[in-house]
């Protein structure tokens, strides 16, 4: 098929979004290898997943390249007039503060026909508190999601979320889970080096801090040799940094920077933890990762978690105490965690696998 497709994004930094978006891209080159690709991305990072694309159709445009002002309104002014001369097909953006720009051009630009799909993939109605102008976001989600062709969710509750706390449309809202490359990821005779793993962005709502003070209790209190790697980036990266050195947890925790190759380490894992705040996540592409490649999940509970894991394939705690006894009891006694990893492998391999990426660009037209 002839035709193009817009991208407007953030970054194609660190988390579940940017990797979604890259698997997309990819998968693009050969369902519709005629079709011409642009991204266009506001911000800068250090971490970049551009290098992982492989499909030569896709053309990225860095705002801040052209522009020495971090302003979402002249990244919004650009990304209308790119809108205007291009002319796309399809557009497809991520959350509000970028899908909310696109679908005015459905107002803007009213004698057009373009097709435009939102990726939600936040519990959007706590999410947008921690956003600027939060006010403007509620109520332009109400007026103008209705306006997007379809609307793209991971979980039933983030899509009982945009209906109720918003009014958008059930049949606007399309379910589409998540999923990981590594599905079908062979982790059999792989040598485990980590008793846990953690992977993602190092910010505040992932609650670092906090499992760093689980890691000290499992060690200092229960007494367990823990070998726990933690892996990404992000402003709490200085303070887990001093919390380590400060009580003499430098043989016990490492941290790495962000990798493209995850599964690496995931295989070599005991147990991938994940301590969210429990209203703000979508659903952690890191979690399909981890239940892919053999490592035990045992999360603290969010939103739609109990949608994915249940007690024959994984651990969903309530507090930091239950996490620390959780994973006590999975370390003393891992020998008997052999069901629980293959019912996680064979969840993905049944419902998160890369196939969910055709019902994805099912949606696009050109």
């Amino acid at each position: 098929m002839d035709g193009s497709l817009l991208v407007v994004y953030s970054n194609l930094g660190i988390g579940g979004m940017p990797r979604r978006l890259v698997d997309v891209l990819n998968a693009m080159g050969t369902t519709y290898p005629n079709t011409k690709i642009y991204v266009l991305l506001k911000e800068y990072r250090k971490f970049d997943l551009r290098s992982t694309i492989t499909n030569p159709n896709v053309l990225i445009k860095d705002f801040y390249n052209l522009s020495p002002f971090d302003s979402s309104l002249l990244f919004m002014l650009w990304v209308w007039a790119f809108i205007f001369v291009q002319n796309p097909s399809t557009i497809l953006s991520f959350i509000s503060p970028y899908g909310l720009p696109v679908l005015a051009t459905k107002i803007l630009f009213f004698w057009r026909k373009t097709n435009i799909i939102i990726n939600e993939g936040h519990y959007t109605s706590t999410m947008i508190a921690s956003m600027a102008g939060p006010t403007i976001q509620r109520w332009g989600i109400r007026l103008l999601y209705p306006k997007a062709n379809a609307i793209i969710v991971p979980t039933q509750a983030i899509k009982n979320d945009l209906h109720v706390s918003f009014g958008v449309p059930v049949h606007k809202i399309l379910m589409v889970p998540n999923w990981t490359k590594y599905a079908n990821a062979s982790i059999e005779n792989t040598k485990k080096t980590y008793d846990v793993v953690y992977v993602g962005r190092m910010e505040k709502e992932k609650n670092i801090y906090s499992l760093l003070t689980i890691f000290h209790t499992l060690i200092k209190t229960r007494g367990l040799p823990l070998s726990c790697l933690l892996i990404g980036d992000g402003s709490e990266l200085k303070r887990c940094f001093s919390y380590i050195s400060t009580n003499n947890l430098n043989h016990n925790i490492s941290i790495r920077p962000p990798a493209t190759n995850i599964d690496y380490y995931l295989k070599r894992a005991r147990i991938f933890v994940f301590n969210p705040n429990r209203t703000t996540e979508g659903f952690p592409v890191a979690i399909l990762e981890a239940m892919a490649c053999g490592a035990v999940v045992v999360t603290k509970e969010f939103l739609g978690a109990r949608e994915v894991i249940n007690a024959t394939n994984g651990y969903v705690v309530t507090t930091d105490e239950e996490m620390v006894k959780r994973i006590e009891l999975v370390l003393r006694h891992y020998a008997a965690q052999k069901s629980i990893i293959k019912r996680a492998k064979q969840q993905v391999k049944r419902l998160h696998s890369p196939k969910n990426i055709k019902r994805y660009t099912r949606l696009f037209t050109f």
